[in-house]
């Protein structure tokens, strides 16, 4: 039996994470997926790995996946999660095959200066298809498995970046962070839409990194979409209104 989300909002129910995630289903939009602690971070010891939002997040997060045309990432992100393949399990490539989409979304990651941590699992992934942008010279190493296209941008503006993907046919598009590339894409006013996990977990300490990394020059009003509870934590769908 599949996992049931507690929904709370606009009505109260029960959704499936991939009732949760339909909305990206063939849209044109850019969501920025995120999981936060409740006291704001987004890291423990180095990786979101350690702000646990549970299974039920877990669960929404690889149905975002399932959904999307192209996942973006920042190399930072890349190399300190040490990215893998996108999707994880049969079922949901047939899922995306029955969508007419291919069996994993097109990967995509912003480097101004070139530096791409080559050695994570995900370029050894056959599997992968993966867009450099880049506004530097990319060699990609003779070992690399990954289908990689390195796109030499004069400016590469998060805004050009959605641009193109957009040019190539990949419509829904999910940001996984990190937070600087949050900041940037909200600077140029091409994101969407927020999804928030907030695990049931205090971190502690000073100056945490959090969802937004940088000045966004106006703040950011959120209208709330839908609210699901898993175990505690609460996975919230904001649509991102105009600045202030």
């Amino acid at each position: 039996m599949s996992l049931q989300l507690r929904r709370l909002l606009p009505e109260p129910g029960t959704a499936t994470p991939a009732e949760a995630a339909a909305h990206l289903a063939g849209r044109e939009t850019l969501v920025l997926n995120m999981v936060a602690s409740l006291d704001g971070h987004t890291e423990l010891r180095g990786r979101s790995g350690g702000i646990r939002g549970g299974q039920g997040d877990r669960e929404l997060f690889h149905a975002l996946r399932a959904h999307a045309d192209a996942i973006l990432v920042g190399t930072g992100t890349l190399r300190a999660e040490r990215y893998g393949g996108w999707i994880r399990d049969e079922r949901r490539r047939e899922m995306r095959r029955a969508a007419g989409l291919g069996d994993e979304p097109v990967g995509a990651t912003l480097t101004r200066r070139g530096e791409v941590p080559w050695g994570i699992p995900l370029f050894a992934e056959s599997r992968s298809r993966v867009l450099v942008y880049t506004g530097a010279r990319v060699d990609v190493p003779a070992e690399t498995t990954a289908d990689v296209e390195v796109v030499v941008l004069d400016d590469p503006d998060p805004a050009v970046v959605v641009a193109d993907l957009r040019a190539r046919g990949l419509r829904s598009i999910l940001c996984e962070g990190g937070a600087t590339l949050n900041a940037a894409l909200l600077r140029a006013g091409v994101v969407d839409e927020l999804h928030v996990a907030l695990a049931p977990q205090l971190v502690g300490g000073a100056d945490p990194l959090t969802v937004v990394a940088g000045e966004l020059g106006d703040d950011r009003l959120l209208d709330l979409l839908d609210a699901y509870e898993y175990e505690n934590a609460l996975l919230l769908r904001y649509r991102v209104a105009a600045g202030l």
